[in-house]
């Protein structure tokens, strides 16, 4: 079952000063933006700058 699984996955590699989104789950993420529906809300947010890397 892990090797269907691995499949569909990707190795995303991100350098400094590049711009990505932020995937949240809009059903846990309440600290971000609070809307009436949250099945309405964004899933994306950003863009935003990469400052530094981590590990």
């Amino acid at each position: 079952m892990t090797i269907q699984a691995n499949r569909h996955r990707q190795d995303r590699h991100f350098e400094e000063g590049q711009w990505v989104y932020l995937k949240l789950q809009p059903y846990r993420q309440q600290s971000v933006h609070h809307r009436e529906s949250q099945k309405l809300a964004k899933r994306y947010y950003g863009p935003f700058r990469i400052l530094k890397r981590i590990g």
